[in-house]
């Protein structure tokens, strides 16, 4: 679940909403990280997820942001790999546990009681020094007020009305279409695993502009949320696929080729779905979306709030019925 508040507000200039998501997300982030209550697992898992939409947030702002944006992009993403073992081993037992029910039936139950022993022991290994992660985390946690202010103390002259975005919205989306180009070119899982990523920036730019047209945008993002899902799939089997070639202490020669071989399959048919969803998305021009957002843009930005138009249909149904001569503006 995101933090409440990402998305942009009518009446709030673009560089107070950069600078508000950030401070809300990382404030809720810190406090996240030092709450043993939940388990560490768990912790990692929302905080790799909150970097990931505050990445995407600063791509959408990239232009405005100038030198700046990489900076930014490279401390999250630093920041994040630095939870990446952690959340890696339990993306992998998650992934095991969600195996279709096909693949089951072709790696037989056998095949998959080991695959969850290595992964098991695994985690174990991982998370051995719990004292350690747990450092690891307030070391993060202690970061992140430092990283919202950076934000904060930027120059707002640069953010200039939906021109701010523009330019990021048209590079994610183009940056998505040769994505999805390059993966099925190739068929490689890396090339699939990267057009993910664009992917998700483009789901969460969607969330972000959701109050601009919430009927349109909800489609789109149903469709980009499902594409994230079939790509997340092909990228669990490729991790797994990883970790039966190199324990080869536990598996035979041939029970590791009749997962393999099962695990392939899958994948070959989840990369037809992901093309055939993909097409959706990606066959028009990410200038020509950009312009529609730019016109709901108008819409929205200069539209009365609900509370005005209540006020303004009160005050007109008090008026007589007489018909104004006077045009009025709508």
């Amino acid at each position: 679940m995101m933090v409440p508040g990402y998305e942009f507000r009518s009446g709030e200039k673009p560089f107070a909403t950069l600078g508000r998501i950030v401070a809300e997300n990382m404030n809720a982030t810190a406090v996240h990280l030092r709450d043993r209550s939940v388990n560490a697992s768990d912790r990692v898992h929302e905080t790799r997820k909150r970097f990931k939409e505050i990445r995407a947030l600063l791509r959408l702002f990239h232009e405005p942001l100038g030198d700046q944006f990489a900076i930014e992009n490279r401390w999250y993403r630093d920041a994040g790999r630095a939870l990446a073992g952690y959340r890696d081993v339990d993306a992998v037992i998650a992934s095991i546990s969600n195996l279709s029910p096909k693949v089951r039936e072709q790696v037989g139950s056998a095949m998959v009681r080991k695959l969850r022993r290595v992964t098991q022991q695994k985690r174990r290994e991982v998370y051995r020094d719990r004292e350690a992660a747990e450092e690891r985390l307030e070391g993060i946690a202690a970061q992140l007020p430092i990283a919202a202010a950076r934000v904060n103390n930027l120059s707002p002259a640069a953010f200039k009305g939906f021109a701010s975005i523009e330019d990021g919205l048209v590079r994610t989306l183009r940056d998505g279409k040769r994505a999805m180009r390059a993966a099925w070119k190739s068929r490689d899982a890396a090339a699939f695993h990267e057009w993910r990523k664009r992917v998700k920036d483009h789901w969460y730019h969607v969330q972000l502009l959701h109050s601009l047209w919430p009927d349109q945008l909800a489609v789109r993002e149903k469709v980009l949320n499902d594409l994230s899902h079939i790509l997340g799939e092909h990228h669990d089997l490729e991790v797994i696929r990883n970790i039966v070639a190199g324990a080869s202490d536990t598996f035979t020669a041939s029970g590791a080729k009749k997962i393999d071989r099962a695990l392939v399959a899958r994948q070959r048919r989840l990369e037809q779905k992901a093309k055939s969803v993909g097409e959706k998305i990606y066959s028009g021009r990410p200038a020509a979306f950009a312009r529609e957002m730019a016109q709901q843009w108008k819409r929205w930005r200069y539209s009365p709030s609900p509370s005005l138009r209540r006020i303004r249909g009160e005050r007109s149904q008090s008026r007589t019925a007489v018909p104004s001569l006077r045009r009025r503006t709508p």
